[in-house]
């Protein structure tokens, strides 16, 4: 696996230039608990957990995809 690029941006985690699989992730993470990663949930390329969602219907994603944060002024 490639190494793993975050920043956290206003409280929200982005990951940066890299597609990685959800699950090395979460291990890189020492997240182990599989309760925890079927309650990670994508609304608007954002990662959010079930407890977040409310009334949002989503599925459960399996990939990150690449992203690049672009600040501004």
């Amino acid at each position: 696996m490639k190494s793993i690029k975050t920043v956290l941006i206003n409280g929200e985690l982005y990951l940066i230039n890299y597609e990685i699989i959800l699950d090395k992730y979460l291990h890189f993470l020492n997240i182990a608990d599989l309760e925890t990663y079927l309650n990670i949930f994508e609304y608007n390329n954002k990662i959010i957990l079930k407890s977040d969602l409310k009334k949002l219907k989503l599925s459960n994603f399996t990939k990150l995809e690449l992203i690049q944060v672009v600040g501004g002024g």
